[in-house]
């Protein structure tokens, strides 16, 4: 072994004693996998491990969403891939991995100082004075952020390989394949990891290429040749992300203002330590002194430009909250400012290195003796002095053991409360109070769950808010939407946490916590489903010491996969405005049994009337049409066939011109005139007989008010002897019914499903409850059998007639849906969003029964695309790493059969001519 190879390993190891020996007295790598999102990430391994290869829709969080639609999945598989080989559990490959993850971080600042000076000693420096600040451990022992910290490594060890590359770029003729291979996986590794640490280093790149020596063309080519090949290796997380419906999330301006990094914690031991920006400041002086150019090497500014504007720009975005500025212009979802100090502890690391290596020759014994007592110093006082007080900082609180039963754990002591079927229940949920156990969960428990750990990758997020303060926001919803926001969301089980000092000793059953029993408890609590019918008090116990967690179980909760023939409504309409329709069923829990709303489009005649035949009834509110004639006859035609119609007259294209007035309406209009108006004073209601009014008060409607100002209406003119006025007032008719064909219509003047929503009241919601009764009764859920086969794939056979199938995850297009009826006859259903984000799909009337319905979640063109592109990207630059392309071994191959193919054609030849 030669004397640089030595030097090379001796480094390697010692970076990994360093990485261990760090680890260890942190207790980073013993014990349970530290920090909040350790479980986040184990929940994950599990699923991989669980149901591979069915892995692309994840069933238990968030109602379903696409595993690796914003999350990047490199990490996940390989902690799966260690758990198999090592017959290990996934809490040992996250330290596996976590451990990894630092070896690459210290190898990756090594390898660039090295490549960059050719000085292995500076380079082994930098490495040791970036492994000794917290603000590095603090990731992973404080947010438990695995696949970040694991994305920073191989986002520095594609810092090195591409410095590697362009040094070969510089000093040979032909083309650096190996070098090249070898930079843009590693690039494509960090962005498979995590996007955000792969774009990051991609910023560094392209620093480091645009200071190279190579001409502006030359430069192009290699950046742009970097960045194809990383993103193609990447292609099956990117190309799905940027084509799949939803598209990207949004990343930039979520949140103003933003806090910036506390000042203390660029010098402080729990922060970035109190050696690197000292060091840098001094280094960066003496290195602009010296203006230093030793003959060979390249400029001073081109050796630091790249990590020095890295360190920049990490320090602006640490710093720039003390502006004032609005963090619309710069904030990134995900990364708040105090991350930012780790890349300034990296890349002012990386400096340090480059310019002492610079430094060297000026005091070439001085200076190594100095290295060697920086060394010492950062090292020694890092674990004398810096470990102990990190241990005691109340600012990490988060770093224990999540499996330990000590005082601030409340993990332990929630997966001691709670209770469940360890059998599992694939067709209901738990609904988590909050993300204390919503993170361990589905690490313990196959049973799906409303709420997720992340907070992206949710398809409806609006919806998940609407469920959480339904169920918990005593004060601003009631009860009855409550019921159906569980309904809906298909729980079984759900947790509350209430704060009372009343309550706050009582632990546990018969006698636990001072003598108190079960009724005691009950009596001194406050929450409102102790003293409700339909919901069982499953446990409780003391979690903080403010207050009690409680769980509950829903009686009779609705499945979420089952066969209905419960009516059908179909919102037609601006899509903003669904909720408005949907939300007002809840006030008065008109549930997924009773009536299932399903979200249509903003065109009516972008239908035709066998479209609405599937539903019962059609809402229309805010529609739009390109030619009205045609519109009408829709709407006609679905009478005639015994359709019914909700028909709001307000902000309906009729209204929409200049003067707001509509002449000569065709039917089924109810008026042939209508005009804009607005409602003075009071509503002045006059009501003829009719059902809708049956235990409707209308003198509990809100009044006809907006901000302060009249209500607007839509005053209808020349009614038409169909129709009949039930509910007028003086400013005009508000509500008209009647018969037309075989189906009926209801007519609304004043913005009804508004107004309701907006005063949230209750009569006006059971008046809209009475018009869907009066168009259909409501039954219940057919009989059938759901199963669950895998995260992708679903089954229910139903044995009689029903409406339809309802199928209470995450709407998304990549589902597919087909019935095979007892003649195995295959019929493509469609599934369509409804309720809130859910998915609905109607059965075909002539279907025989018994019947299978098969749900299955497919890989899109999208998704197939990517995995293509990332196979022949890898397979191609492996090809180029080890010199593996079939043409060259073509050509090699027929030259050595060149000869002897010769050799025999002329003893052939000669044969002949004897």
């Amino acid at each position: 072994m030669n004397r640089q190879k030595f030097v090379l390993i001796f480094c390697f190891i010692l970076i990994l004693f360093v990485v261990a020996l760090y680890g260890y007295q942190l207790e980073t790598f013993t014990g349970f996998p530290k920090g909040a999102d350790a479980y986040a990430r184990i929940t994950r391994i599990v699923y991989l491990l669980d149901f591979f290869p069915h892995v692309f829709w994840q069933y238990h969080w968030a109602d379903g969403m696409p595993t690796f639609k914003t999350e990047a999945p490199l990490f996940y598989f390989l902690g799966a891939i260690i758990a198999k080989i090592f017959s290990g559990s996934p809490f040992f490959s996250l330290i596996i991995l976590g451990f990894l993850a630092y070896a690459a971080i210290g190898i990756g600042v090594f390898g660039f100082v090295l490549t960059q000076t050719r000085k292995p000693f500076w380079g082994l420096f930098a490495a040791i004075l970036a492994l000794s600040s917290f603000s590095l451990w603090s990731w992973m022992l404080s947010g438990g952020i695995y696949p970040r910290i694991l994305g920073v490594g191989f986002s520095l060890i594609a810092f090195w390989f591409t410095a590697r590359f362009l040094k070969a770029a510089e000093s040979k003729e032909a083309f650096p394949r190996k070098e090249f291979a070898a930079a843009a996986l590693a690039l494509g590794a960090a962005l498979t990891t995590h996007a955000l640490m792969g774009l990051f280093i991609w910023i560094a790149i392209f620093f480091l290429i645009l200071v190279s020596v190579f001409p502006l063309k030359k430069k192009i080519k290699y950046g742009f040749l970097i960045y194809l090949s990383s993103f193609s290796v990447a292609g099956f997380f990117f190309l799905p992300l940027f084509l799949s419906p939803g598209g990207a999330s949004t990343f930039i301006g979520v949140i103003s203002p933003v806090v910036p990094a506390p000042l203390y914690y660029l010098i402080d031991f729990a922060g970035m330590g109190p050696f690197v920006l000292p060091l840098l400041a001094v280094v960066l002086i003496l290195g602009f002194l010296k203006r230093l150019k030793p003959e060979g090497e390249i400029g001073l500014l081109r050796l630091i430009f790249a990590p020095l504007v890295m360190f920049l720009l990490f320090s602006a975005y640490a710093l720039i909250g003390y502006t004032g500025l609005s963090g619309k212009y710069y904030y990134i979802n995900g990364f708040i400012p105090l991350s930012a100090t780790l890349f300034m502890t990296l890349y002012g690391s990386i400096l340090i290195g480059l310019l002492l290596a610079r430094l060297q020759p000026t005091a070439k014994r001085v200076l190594p003796l100095i290295g060697f007592l920086l060394i010492a110093v950062v090292w020694g006082s890092t674990l004398a002095v810096g470990v102990p007080l990190i241990k005691k900082d109340d600012r990490q609180i988060n770093i224990n053991d999540t499996s330990a039963d000590i005082p601030q754990n409340a993990v332990y002591k929630l997966q001691r409360i709670l209770k469940f079927p360890q059998a599992g229940d694939f067709n209901h949920r738990f609904a988590a109070f909050d993300a204390d156990e919503a993170v361990w969960f589905n690490t313990l428990y196959k049973i799906p769950q409303v709420r997720d750990y992340y907070g992206q990758g949710i398809l409806y997020p609006d919806w998940r808010y609407w469920f959480e303060q339904a169920l918990w926001d005593n004060q601003k919803f009631s009860l009855d939407e409550a019921r159906s926001a569980l309904d809906w969301f298909a729980v079984r089980w759900f947790s509350t946490y209430e704060r009372s000092k009343d309550i706050s000793d009582y632990e546990a059953y018969n006698g636990a916590g001072g003598g108190k029993s079960a009724a005691d408890f009950v009596a001194a609590s406050q929450n409102r489903y102790l003293r409700e019918s339909g919901f069982n008090l499953v446990s409780y116990g003391r979690v903080h010491y403010d207050g009690v967690q409680e769980q509950f179980e829903v009686e009779n909760p609705g499945p979420i996969l089952s066969a209905t023939s419960a009516p059908t409504v179909l919102y037609i309409g601006d899509p903003k405005s669904y909720n408005l329709l949907f939300t007002n069923l809840t006030f008065t829990n008109y549930n997924s049994s009773k009536l299932i709303p399903v979200r249509g489009k903003l065109y009516l005649d972008d239908y035709t009337a066998k479209d609405f035949k599937a539903y019962t009834s059609l809402v229309l509110f805010g529609y739009r049409y390109r030619d009205q004639k045609r519109a009408y006859k829709i709407l006609t035609d679905y009478l005639n066939e015994g359709g019914n119609i909700l028909w709001e007259a307000w902000d309906s294209p009729e209204l929409l011109n200049e003067k707001g007035t509509a002449k000569d309406l065709p039917e089924p209009s109810p008026f042939s005139l209508l005009n804009r108006n607005q409602i003075q004073g009071t509503w002045d209601f006059q009501k003829q007989e009719s059902p809708f009014f049956n235990d409707v008060d209308l003198t509990l409607f809100s009044p006809p008010l907006y901000n302060g100002a009249p209500w607007k209406m839509a005053k209808g003119s020349n009614l038409k002897p169909w129709a009949k006025v039930v509910l007028d007032s003086k400013q005009g008719p508000l509500v008209v019914s009647g018969k037309y064909g075989k189906g009926k219509i209801v007519w609304t003047s004043f913005n009804f499903l508004y107004h309701t929503n907006a005063y949230k009241n209750f009569e006006e919601a059971k008046l809209l409850r009475q018009f869907f009764t009066d168009f259909a009764a409501a039954s219940l859920p057919n009989s059938a059998q759901a199963a669950f086969i895998n995260p992708e794939k679903r089954e229910i056979l139903i044995s009689e007639r029903a409406a339809g199938v309802l199928f209470k995850e995450s709407y998304y297009p990549s589902w597919k849906a087909y019935a095979l009826d007892g003649k195995n006859k295959k019929t493509n259903l469609h599934l369509e969003l409804a309720g809130p984000g859910m998915m609905y799909a109607s059965l075909p009337k002539t279907s025989q029964y018994p019947l299978k319905v098969t749900l299955e979640y497919t890989q899109g063109l999208a998704v197939q695309a990517g995995l293509a592109l990332t196979l022949l990207s890898i397979l191609f630059l492996i090809f180029s790493l080890f010199n593996l392309f079939p043409a060259e071994k073509m050509k090699i191959a027929l030259g050595r059969m060149q000869k002897p193919l010769s050799v025999k054609t002329k003893t052939w030849l000669n044969d002949e001519d004897s």
